[in-house]
């Protein structure tokens, strides 16, 4: 199992692109407190919407994942994707109304993190 925690922020062709820019805004100033990688999936949305939504990720390191499904099953099917596709990870889930608000905000969750649980 790979212990590094994967954070992933799901935008959808729903969302506004000032939620991503308030989440980066405040996950680039507020420290997590744990090592992790950040996979931010795009849902529902065509190439040149992603590109354009690019321009808030320029000076941030992380992984991006295109949900290519075409149905609409709500956060659910992507997250439900996600997880079978980095089986071998723990993974924080965050919808795009979803922001850090205090530092060590990953580290508090992961304290109490059991195996097994949800």
């Amino acid at each position: 199992m790979n212990s590094k925690i994967l954070v992933c922020y799901l935008f959808t062709k729903f969302d506004d692109e000032l939620s991503l820019k308030k989440f980066l805004d405040n996950y680039t100033k507020i420290t997590s407190g744990l090592d992790h990688d950040l996979l931010i999936c795009f849902k529902l949305l065509n190439k040149n919407k992603i590109d354009n939504l690019k321009i808030f990720l320029k000076n941030i390191k992380y992984v991006e994942y295109i949900d290519s499904s075409d149905v609409n099953d709500y956060d659910f099917g992507s997250y439900k994707r996600i997880a079978n596709d980095f089986s071998d990870r723990n993974i924080f889930f965050l919808n795009s109304h979803s922001y850090p608000i205090s530092n060590f905000w990953l580290k508090k969750v992961f304290d109490h993190f059991k195996p097994n649980s949800i």
